[in-house]
């Protein structure tokens, strides 16, 4: 009796499927595997291929952002997150502040920081490039900083990778020293530097002194933090003195000094007062990325607090 056709092929078939060994079969899938792996762990972010390291939740990872190393902490939640972005000091470096970004990560919040253009990391540097008087600055002084916070803030809206992660209504920046200024000027602080979309400013130790002269604080109308300590050498009177950029800044403002805190005492390398740097820049980024009214009480070690 002749078996129907459609029998027959599914008997050839199975024959070939059983004459593969199991080693034969073993190699195949894990090449299939390895192909898979290596396909996801490659983003395509607008025309530039860039390699995106694994990063556990809570951990730093490390990616390229239209030409510029960005390193990021994930939040190790899942669902659309705030976004803060880091910029460093003069000649600094994006990992300077590890401390603070991990335990914002922590909070469920995605954390990146962009090396920026003068970054001195592994060069023997990581340390702060010395500012010139900030009376001759013009409103194009350091302007690639606006450029490149921009481009990092524009390429993350466009990329599959990044944009569906992020909640585009909490969107913070955090600056320290000429990263303190950059974060103030975008978020209105100096004309032609404004960039949309930012909810929350944390300015540490800036070096806002262009801002008291040519500036606009007065024009900016997201909540602002300062964060200062009374040995800093660099920026407390620009911030915390008569005409400073404290009283200069409208709506929601806070300055919180730290007792014997120096310029670099918010880097890793300064550790004195991390703790609670860390526990008000959470309760400030908190209320501001809800909408609530922010309210602070005068922790120990803090030698000026101040709200309006």
């Amino acid at each position: 009796m002749l078996l129907p056709q459609r029998v027959l092929y599914c008997l050839i078939i199975l024959g070939l499927f059983l004459s593969v060994s199991p080693a034969e079969a073993r190699r195949h899938h894990t090449h299939h595997t390895t192909a898979v792996k290596r396909v996801e762990s490659t983003k395509e972010i607008l025309g530039n291929t860039a390699a995106v390291s694994a990063a556990k939740p809570g951990e730093q990872g490390t990616t390229n952002i239209g030409g510029l190393n960005v390193n990021y902490w994930e939040p190790g939640v899942v669902g659309l997150r705030p976004l803060v972005i880091f910029s460093h000091s003069y000649g600094g470096c994006s990992t300077q502040a590890s401390f603070l970004m991990l335990e914002l990560a922590k909070q469920g919040w995605l954390v990146m920081a962009p090396d920026h253009s003068d970054a001195q990391c592994g060069k023997g540097g990581g340390k702060e490039k010395q500012l010139t008087d900030p009376s001759r600055w013009f409103d194009n002084t350091f302007m690639k900083r606006r450029d490149e916070l921009r481009m990092v803030y524009r390429i993350l809206r466009s990329d599959g990778h990044w944009r569906t992660r992020i909640d585009w209504s909490r969107v913070a920046i955090i600056g320290h020293s000429l990263g303190g200024y950059a974060a103030l000027a975008m978020a209105g602080g100096m004309p032609g530097w404004r960039m949309d979309g930012i909810t929350a400013v944390v300015a540490l130790s800036p070096y806002c002194g262009a801002l008291n002269t040519i500036g606009t604080l007065g024009a900016i109308t997201v909540p602002v933090m300062y964060i200062g300590g009374n040995k800093d050498e660099v920026s407390a009177g620009m911030v915390s003195g008569k005409n400073g950029c404290y009283e200069r800044t409208s709506g929601f403002a806070s300055y919180v000094e730290f007792d014997k805190a120096g310029h670099m005492a918010f880097t890793d390398g300064n550790n004195a007062a991390h703790t609670r740097v860390t526990e008000y820049v959470k309760t400030f980024l908190t209320s501001a990325f809800a909408g609530d009214a922010i309210k602070f009480s005068r922790a120990a070690g803090v030698s000026d607090l101040r709200q309006k």
